[in-house]
């Protein structure tokens, strides 16, 4: 029996406290980069501890956003990888785009924020179209099973009329 999708998605929630590794990341990170004044340095402190916490490191190649924030290394690790995150500046109209492999069975989340107000899109695609992640609020999230290990294209989309800061966190 051949399968039409390669994954299924998962529900996820929105609603209270972020409860997922990704949602915790993708929140220190956020409050982390929009922190001033004299609640800046602990804000970030306190986001450099939830990044070290789960796990969380800058994607390969791209820029340590929460450098200096003080958050401790862990000697053990209760998983084989944290999730992984990426801060990147997009002007109007312009995209970021990424391409990842998932495991077949393996829990798969991306979310994207803004840190700013721009309407923006995520969407995949893993080869058989592409798929729009819901958004919600300043946040859109994929969560899925993959049913075949495979390359994810990844799209990240300002919408807005002007530049914006932006996260993406991959697990």
């Amino acid at each position: 029996m051949k399968l039409a999708a390669t994954f299924l998605f998962l529900a996820a929630t929105t609603a209270g406290q972020p409860d997922e590794p990704v949602d915790r990341v993708a929140d220190a990170l956020a409050r982390g980069i929009s922190a001033s004044g004299p609640a800046r340095v602990a804000a970030r402190r306190h986001a450099g501890a939830i990044l070290g916490n789960e796990g969380a490191r800058p994607m390969a190649g791209s820029e340590d956003v929460a450098a200096g924030w003080g958050g401790r290394k862990l000697t053990y690790r209760t998983r084989v990888l944290g999730p992984a995150y990426r801060g990147v500046t997009l002007a109007a109209g312009q995209n970021l785009h990424l391409e990842q492999t998932f495991l077949a069975g393996q829990r798969a989340q991306i979310v994207a924020e803004t840190v700013g107000r721009a309407p923006f899109e995520l969407t995949i695609d893993e080869g058989e179209g592409r798929r729009s992640c819901p958004a919600q609020n300043r946040r859109a999230r994929c969560d899925w099973i993959p049913t075949a290990t495979t390359r994810i294209a990844i799209d990240l989309y300002n919408r807005g009329a002007a530049a914006d800061r932006f996260i993406i966190v991959l697990r």
